[in-house]
């Protein structure tokens, strides 16, 4: 008998012992024995009271043994949001947010970095990460854009399938045995969700986040591409969307799911909802109907955050009134079931996965992982001005140099949101070192000057300013959405107080997205977009601010001037541009560049 037919009646074995309450996955951490819960998630705020990898690895290691007590002893399916590396816990390596990451467009570093982050997952309890976001991006007004690697099809779909490809591993697995230091990969969220229509938002002011698309066929296609590639490439989940297509919601869509994900795409893997994703549904009566639709539009596994036991009874009363047939929720379990037995975790019964895991410990921010984070800094970082060959510094004769703004020593705006916390926070949130850290230990012979506001800037003394703009507050979702993207009064102000003096000033900006603001970066000498860069930013920033690493990274997307136009408008910085140094201008000769200027689509 082959894997596959083992597989089958490994599956159907257990189905034919299920009871209804059996098959509720749903996320809570006291009713796992009881009530036969088979899946728990930590959503972007679901850490343990340590958080620590090791934290969390007690306390999965108490699910699982609870879980292991329930009647059929079917072991959990543990989930979270490793966004952009192992984020969710403290302690370990955060890399560059996807945005970054397409600034790079480098298929082999991501897939590395993916690697890194299954083994940092994994080594947790974590076996199942809610990663990669493959959202093919419009409007960067949206507030999800830095978790897309940007607006080209092409670069996100050979991106995404790279960072499917070093979680899940390449190696040949052998039958219900899990390859140590490897999570099942997630891609998200099918389909259209970088496409909204802006005003169509339905959270917060309802700008863009989970809005409508509204596109051709031709158009549509670049949104389904990335899904297309991620099912040939074996992604063994995908996450549906908030959003609608054409005013459908996708959680409700049995066209898009079943017809084409399921029948055009091939896709044979698990299908889950986003968070509670059934409860938006603007059609159906009730829960219980919401719920139906829902499940009869193909999705597996529905999310709930809360309220489980009235989960159940829903799910009771649709199978009771036929609004849900019982073969319909057997195929949802199967997927269920061979999603975990293809992680092995069945075999951990025997082994026990805090035991598995605790090698893979050692592996977290180890030097390998630190040196690889600072190297997908330093190649996402685009360089869109440096007047008069100002960048990179010359170290030898750089005696004082100024720095302001409070991007530049804070490491929760270095990494963004999804870090540590679903919508990331201010402050030290973290291990990491922020720009002023790298600054002072990468330029010993320099007086390196703080002022947050730039009230201490004093021309006759400083020969260099940096000035930091970063987001602020960090975001996540619908609470990044912007009508526009100003920096704000503050941060101009502080680009009027440092300017027009005979200083040169290098802006470094941090945030998930380009900044319009033409009249303030006319001002300035250089303009650095570092994004997101995560825990080894400062780092990978004064790498390129010194020239010890050259910037070769593009734009991933166009920042239009009319941003209600994106496609129609002409571009401030157009997706592609990116300067290098000249090999002239690393030897310290004054070869002339480019100026800021106005570029076509």
């Amino acid at each position: 008998m082959n894997n596959a037919a083992l597989v089958h009646e490994f599956v159907s074995t257990l189905l034919s012992s299920y009871f209804v309450q059996d098959k509720a996955y749903v996320k809570d951490k006291n009713d796992l024995a009881t009530l036969g819960i088979g899946s728990v998630i930590s959503g972007g705020s679901g850490q343990p009271f340590e958080n620590s990898p090791a934290g969390f690895r007690e306390m999965i290691g108490d699910y699982q043994e609870a879980a292991l007590r329930s009647r059929l002893k079917i072991p959990l399916l543990y989930g979270g949001d490793a966004v952009h590396g192992m984020s969710l816990s403290k302690e370990t390596t955060f890399f560059p947010h996807n945005i970054g990451l397409g600034a790079a467009n480098d298929p082999s570093l991501i897939e590395a970095i993916a690697r890194a982050t299954a083994i940092e997952t994994s080594s947790t309890g974590v076996v199942w990460a809610f990663s990669p976001c493959v959202a093919v991006v419009r409007d960067c007004r949206w507030g999800r854009t830095y978790e897309s690697f940007g607006e080209d099809a092409d670069a996100v779909t050979a991106n995404g399938v790279a960072h499917i490809k070093g979680l899940q591993g390449t190696a040949v697995q052998s039958w219900g045995v899990r390859i140590p230091g490897t999570v099942a990969a997630c891609a998200k969220h099918y389909v259209g969700d970088g496409a909204v229509t802006f005003g169509t938002g339905q959270m917060g002011a309802k700008i863009l986040d989970r809005g409508d698309v509204r596109l051709g066929e031709a158009e549509f296609e670049e949104q389904l591409r990335p899904y297309r590639e991620a099912v040939k490439a074996g992604v063994m989940s995908i996450m549906v969307s908030f959003s609608s297509v054409q005013g459908k919601q996708m959680h409700a869509h049995r066209e898009l799911i079943e017809g084409v994900l399921r029948q055009e795409l091939g896709f044979q893997g698990l299908v889950v909802s986003d968070w509670a994703g059934h409860e938006q549904l603007r059609d159906g009566e009730g829960p219980v109907e919401k719920l139906a639709l829902c499940i009869n539009a193909g999705v597996d596994m529905i999310m709930i955050p809360e309220h489980y036991h009235a989960y159940q009874e829903h799910m009771q009363e649709a199978l009771v009134g036929g609004l849900i047939s019982p073969a319909r929720l057997d195929e949802a379990c199967a997927r269920v079931l061979r999603l975990k037995h293809k992680l092995g975790l069945f075999s951990s019964q025997n082994t026990p996965i805090q035991d598995q895991n605790q090698a893979l410990l050692a592996k977290v921010r180890c030097p390998a992982h630190l040196a690889l984070a600072r190297r997908a800094v330093q190649k996402s970082i685009v360089l869109l001005k440096n007047r008069a060959c100002v960048l990179p510094l010359r170290k030898q004769i750089l005696r004082h140099l100024f720095v302001c703004g409070k991007g530049a020593d804070d490491m929760g705006l270095t990494c963004g949101g999804w870090s540590t916390s679903w919508q990331g926070a201010c402050g030290p949130i973290t291990t990491g070192t922020t720009i002023l850290s790298a600054l002072r230990e990468g330029l010993p012979d320099t007086q390196v000057t703080y002022d947050a506001t730039g009230e201490g800037f004093k021309p006759d003394q400083h020969q260099m300013v940096i000035l930091v703009v970063a987001e602020d507050p960090p975001y996540a979702e619908w609470f990044g959405d912007r009508t526009d993207l100003y920096i704000t009064a503050q941060e101009q102000l502080m680009v009027e107080r440092v300017t027009n003096q005979g200083v040169p000033v290098i802006v470094v900006q941090l945030a998930g997205r380009p900044l319009l603001d033409r009249d303030n970066w006319a001002k300035v000498d250089a303009l650095l977009h570092a994004w997101l860069p995560g825990s080894e930013g400062g780092y990978g920033i004064v790498d390129i601010l010194c020239g010890d690493a050259c910037p070769d990274g593009k734009m991933p997307l166009g920042l239009p001037e009319d941003l209600d136009v994106p496609k129609a408008s002409r571009c401030m910085f157009a997706k592609g541009r990116g300067m290098t140094y000249d090999d002239d201008v690393v030897q310290g000769k004054n070869v002339p560049q480019p100026s800021l200027q106005r570029e076509d689509t």
